[in-house]
């Protein structure tokens, strides 16, 4: 039992010291951020290139401003 213990916690160690790859193979500069998944109390890590993060971020904006907007009351009571 403490050696699949011991195993398990040598790979979960070994996991977080990698680095993802870069697809491509060029002067990739790579954006990691930490979350925790919905319920779990275990962080994971996930990455980006700076493009897909900005991209994503714009999304998220755009996605954003369209719930303000349709949450936006179209017409006020008299007098505020």
């Amino acid at each position: 039992m403490y050696r699949l213990i011991g195993l398990c916690a040598l790979l979960g160690m070994a996991g977080c010291a990698s680095t993802p790859a870069a697809s491509g193979g060029g002067d990739t500069e790579l954006v990691c951020e930490r979350y925790y998944p919905t319920g779990s109390n275990l962080p994971k890590t996930r990455c980006f290139t700076a493009e897909e993060k900005r991209q994503q971020d714009a999304g998220v904006d755009e996605f954003r401003d369209a719930i303000n907007r349709a949450n936006r009351p179209q017409g006020g009571a008299p007098g505020t």
